[in-house]
């Protein structure tokens, strides 16, 4: 099982993303689109937030992010996600993604 742990900045918390480019390589080449939904990937990848919805979306491959981002506005609030906590990513048997907010380390 592969795990990611993403530092949150303020800009990830003012535009309810973050950046994927540092573990891009554990997702399938063929979940990663283009630049805008019509240039849409021709996988879709299975996301269960912690504490939220399952949903399907793929990646932006020019911003190197989530291309879905409502359930990450959603998550970083429900987390009350602060500058300096990390989002954890992990790849599950069944080929899903858990994604989550680990406060272990950031700013109170």
């Amino acid at each position: 099982m592969s795990i990611a742990r993403i530092r949150l900045t303020q800009g990830n918390l003012n535009n309810s993303h973050f950046y994927l480019t540092s573990c891009l390589a554990m997702f399938p080449a063929d979940s990663i689109g283009g630049g805008n939904a019509r240039s849409r990937a021709s996988r879709l990848l299975r996301i269960k937030p912690l504490d939220g919805e399952s949903l399907e979306t793929d990646i932006d491959g020019k911003k190197n992010i989530f291309r879905k981002r409502d359930w990450v506005t959603a998550m970083f609030k429900r987390a009350n996600a602060k500058l300096g906590d990390y989002v954890f990513i992990k790849m599950q048997n069944d080929g899903s993604y858990e994604i989550g907010v680990d406060k272990s380390e950031g700013s109170t």
